[in-house]
This record gives C-alpha cells, sequence and structure tokens, in this order.
C-alpha cells in the first residue's frame, strides 16, 4: 500500500510541465520578483492618484476663476441694460392703463436681457465678456 503511494506522488511529480517544474524549483527568486513587481504596481497607483488630485486642483481654480470672470461680464452686461430696461418699462407704462399697471410692468421688464429680434443677445462683446469667453476656451 505504501509503494502505490509513493509511486502515485512520484508521477505526479514527473506529470509537471517542464516550466511549472522550474518555477517550483526557484521559488524563492520567483516570489522575490512577483514581490518587486507587486510593490512597483502598487506605486504607480499612488503616482496616478497623486498626479489626478493635481489635475482635480487645476479644473477646481480653473473653474473658481471662470465663475468669477462670467460674474464680471454679467455685472458689466447688466449696467448696460438698465436703461433699456428702465425704458422698455417706461413704454410698458405709457400703453398700460390699469391699477396695476406699475406690477405687470415691472414683471415685463424684469427679464429684459437685451435680446434682439432675431439676433443674439446685446452686451456679449464688452471686454468683460470677450476676457471670459477667452479663458473658457482655454479650458484644459
Amino acid at each position: 500500500m505504501r509503494r502505490k503511494t509513493f509511486a502515485r506522488s512520484h508521477i505526479s511529480r514527473l506529470l509537471v510541465k517542464p516550466h511549472r517544474r522550474a518555477m517550483l524549483a526557484t521559488g524563492i527568486q520567483r516570489s522575490d520578483s512577483m514581490k518587486q513587481g507587486l510593490l512597483a504596481t502598487v506605486l504607480l497607483a499612488v503616482l496616478a492618484t497623486q498626479a489626478q488630485a493635481g489635475f482635480q486642483k487645476d479644473r477646481e481654480a480653473f473653474d473658481r476663476h471662470q465663475a468669477e470672470l462670467d460674474q464680471r461680464c454679467e455685472s458689466a452686461r447688466e449696467a448696460k441694460l438698465a436703461p433699456l430696461r428702465e425704458a422698455a418699462f417706461q413704454d410698458c407704462m405709457r400703453t398700460t392703463r390699469n391699477s396695476r399697471a406699475e406690477t405687470e410692468c415691472r414683471r415685463k421688464t424684469a427679464g429684459e436681457n437685451g435680446s434682439r429680434a432675431g439676433g443674439a443677445p446685446r452686451f456679449y462683446d464688452l471686454p468683460a465678456c470677450v476676457e471670459a469667453f477667452e479663458h473658457k476656451r482655454q479650458r484644459p
């Protein structure tokens, strides 16, 4: 009975493919190279995470600056649109004659953004708006 077990284990060792036998024989060196590969993989993952965090900070800084430029543009447009809104309000007050005329005219002209019939909204050619547009085009 013992002999049969020995024969099975011996045969199973012989049936192992040659490249597998080499791996078993040099298990310590193979293990060290595996550790080095794992270490390199972990190092690359950490570096990639750090680079991504750096890019995220750059994007956030770009977005903050873009929001600031957009706010400047809208403030400059608002200053130019205010007289147009007031003129539209006065025109509405002349044509509307009822008890709620002022409230209705304020509501109608509050959303006046200087849009021209068949054209684009006005005052996006102001320097602040051009600067905001140029900055947006440079988006990384």
